[in-house]
C-alpha cells in the first residue's frame, strides 16, 4: 500500500506572465499539471485545489480531465475550494454547471464567512451546506443571492480559503502564480499577497510539505528563490511589482529553515525540472519523505 494513500495534496496553479521568457507554452503546462494529477491519485491521493470555475481555466479543465480518466472507479479524487470573493462573483448556471461536470469526480466547496460549504448538485437544484443540516434548495440566480446575503462578508476572503487549504492538506506542489506587475493588469492577484506566497507560508508555518516547481516561472520560481532553492540569477526579468509581492517573498526568505535538510537536494532538482513523468514521480518521492 501506498505510504500517500488517504494523503490531501493541494494544488497551487496559476498563469506565469513570465512563463514564456522561460520558453514554456501552455500546453506543456497542462501536461504537467496532468502527469502529475494521475500520479498522485495512482498513489491514493485526493487533490485540493482553491480556484475559480471559469469555462478554460485550470479547475474546469481539471474536472474534465478527471472525468474521462476516473469516471466509474467509485472515488472522488478532486476537491475544489471557491474563495469568497469569486463566488459573490458567481451566477447559478455557473456554479451548476460546475456542479454537474464534478459529479462523481470532484467536490466542490465554498467559502463564506470564513467556513467551507459543500456544494450539491441534486435534479435541477443545488444544495449548499453540510449534509447533517438543513440544507437550502437554490434553484436560480435570485435564491443563490439570497442566500449568499446571509453570510457577512469577509475582509480576507482570499486568506480565508488559503488558510482552510493549507489546514486540510498534508503538503502542496505549486506551479506559476500572478506576480503584481504593476503595467500588466491581468497579472494583479487577489488578496493581502500574491496567492502561491501566502499558500506557501501557511503551509510552512504548519509544518507540512511546500515543493515549488519553478521551471514554470512566476510566483513559484520567485518562492523557490525566496527558499534557496534556486538561485538569485534565476529571476527572471520583471517591470515593477506591487509592494506586497516583495514584502511576501522576504517573509518566505525567513521560513527556509522549515525545509527539511534531506529533503534539499531533490527539492533543488524539482525546481529545475521541467520534464513532466520524471517530474511527478520525483514530486511523488519527495511527498513520501516528507509527509
Amino acid at each position: 500500500m501506498s505510504m500517500l494513500r488517504g494523503k490531501t495534496i493541494a494544488l497551487s496553479i496559476g498563469n506565469a506572465i513570465d512563463r514564456e521568457k522561460l520558453g514554456l507554452p501552455e500546453r506543456e503546462v497542462n501536461r504537467v499539471l496532468f502527469t502529475l494529477c494521475t500520479a498522485l491519485i495512482r498513489e491514493g491521493c485526493q487533490i485540493l485545489y482553491a480556484g475559480d470555475l471559469r469555462a478554460g481555466g485550470y479547475t474546469m479543465s481539471m474536472f474534465q480531465f478527471l472525468a474521462g480518466t476516473y469516471a466509474g472507479e467509485g472515488i472522488t479524487p478532486f476537491m475544489n475550494v471557491l474563495p469568497e470573493p469569486a463566488v459573490r462573483r458567481l451566477d447559478f448556471e455557473t456554479l451548476f454547471a460546475a456542479a454537474k461536470a464534478a459529479h462523481g469526480v470532484a467536490e466542490i466547496n465554498l467559502v463564506l464567512s470564513g467556513n467551507l460549504y459543500p456544494v450539491q448538485r441534486i435534479g435541477d437544484e443545488l444544495r449548499i451546506g453540510d449534509k447533517r443540516s438543513a440544507r437550502p434548495r437554490i434553484r436560480n440566480g435570485e435564491q443563490l443571492t439570497t442566500f449568499l446575503q446571509g453570510f457577512p462578508v469577509s475582509t480576507q476572503g482570499f486568506t480565508d480559503a488559503r488558510r482552510i487549504v493549507s489546514e486540510l492538506a498534508d503538503g502542496r506542489v505549486a506551479m506559476g502564480g500572478k506576480m503584481g506587475i504593476i503595467d500588466l493588469p491581468g497579472d494583479q492577484y487577489g488578496g493581502a499577497m500574491p496567492g502561491i506566497a501566502e499558500e506557501a507560508i501557511l503551509t510552512l508555518q504548519l509544518g507540512k510539505a511546500f515543493i515549488p516547481l519553478a521551471a514554470f516561472g512566476g510566483a513559484a520560481r520567485d518562492a523557490a528563490i525566496a527558499l534557496e532553492l534556486l538561485s538569485v540569477d534565476a529571476r527572471t526579468p520583471r517591470g515593477s511589482q506591487v509592494p506586497s509581492y516583495e514584502e511576501s517573498m522576504q517573509q518566505l526568505r525567513q521560513m527556509q529553515e522549515a525545509l527539511p535538510p534531506s529533503l534539499l537536494a531533490p527539492l533543488r532538482r524539482l525546481a529545475n525540472n521541467e520534464g513532466a513523468e520524471d517530474l511527478a514521480q520525483d514530486v511523488v518521492e519527495v511527498l513520501r519523505e516528507w509527509i
